[in-house]
């Protein structure tokens, strides 16, 4: 977001003047499509096919030019490396979840490091996502589920979700307390804080009908960082479960409402985040077994 937000400042466009190229990597990115369509933006007609090849045209693409590229989700250096390409004139920004990955490519100085929301702002959070506009009327409850949740912003918005849904307050804060999921962030070593996430994804799970579970674990069959259309999520619910397009949809609705989906209107697609994409994996048996 804050990324998104930089990009977005006019003194940031007019500073580059050449361009602001959005890139999301992830943890399969194809690199060379990705190097042939900034180059593409900067008017050239690309003919390498190696990332060594796509590397040395936007070196030389860049050389005298002002442009800022945006390496969104960036898991692994070399990845980064394949757009350490800039002139003087431009810059590289990353988001990465791996501090040492940002000091490997440069100073320690140049790393800035996301804290979470204060206390306020998480109030705020859990707020809006319960629907509520009154911030003075979240109960005590409300704020023990906050200290459940460590204030991180995905568990607030799931557990809000829930509130939405019709769950209450004591309910809610009974299952984050029961469901110690301690066997799921063991599978998680290096990142201990994502323990109360995982509560959170599977106390808002638990609270779908059966039926709803078998249909959100589904999901985990579509690509991490594309989603899915709506045509595709209802094809592939007609085929498990015989529902209809009006039924698939609706249902899509109840996930977003829950926080458990990221509905892109514009786009007409459903994407996950990144942990309750790997929540919904661990729920299927095997990847070939969920994709046949």
């Amino acid at each position: 977001l804050l990324a998104n937000a930089l990009a977005r400042r006019p003194e940031i466009r007019r500073e580059f003047a050449d361009g602001v190229f959005w890139l999301t990597l992830g943890q399969k990115p194809l690199i060379v499509e990705l190097q042939r369509n900034v180059a593409k933006e900067l008017g050239d007609t690309p003919l390498f096919t190696t990332p060594e090849g796509g590397c040395e045209r936007l070196r030389e693409l860049l050389k005298d030019r002002a442009a800022l590229l945006i390496l969104d989700d960036t898991w692994h250096r070399e990845h980064a490396e394949a757009f350490n390409v800039i002139g003087p004139r431009c810059r590289l920004l990353l988001t990465t979840r791996d501090a040492g990955l940002v000091s490997a490519l440069s100073a320690k100085e140049n790393l800035y490091e996301v804290q979470l929301p204060t206390t306020a702002e998480a109030r705020a959070i859990l707020a809006k996502a319960a629907g509520m506009e009154n911030l003075c009327a979240l109960s005590s409850d409300a704020t023990s589920v906050i200290e459940e949740c460590e204030r991180l912003p995905l568990a607030l918005a799931l557990c809000g979700g829930m509130i939405h849904a019709g769950t209450s307050w004591s309910d809610l804060l009974e299952a984050l307390r029961d469901h110690d999921l301690k066997f799921l962030s063991e599978a998680h070593p290096a990142e201990e804080q994502h323990a109360n996430v995982w509560k959170a994804i599977n106390v808002s799970v638990r609270a779908l009908k059966k039926w709803e579970r078998k249909r959100f674990a589904e999901l985990a069959v579509f690509a991490l960082d594309t989603g899915a259309p709506e045509a595709a999520i209802e094809t592939l619910w007609e085929h498990t479960a015989g529902l209809t397009s009006r039924y698939a949809r609706e249902l899509l609705r109840r996930f977003t409402a829950r926080s458990l989906v990221q509905w892109d209107e514009v786009a007409g697609r459903m994407t996950l985040h990144d942990l309750v994409h790997g929540f919904a994996i661990g729920m299927t048996p095997t990847a070939s077994q969920a994709h046949q």
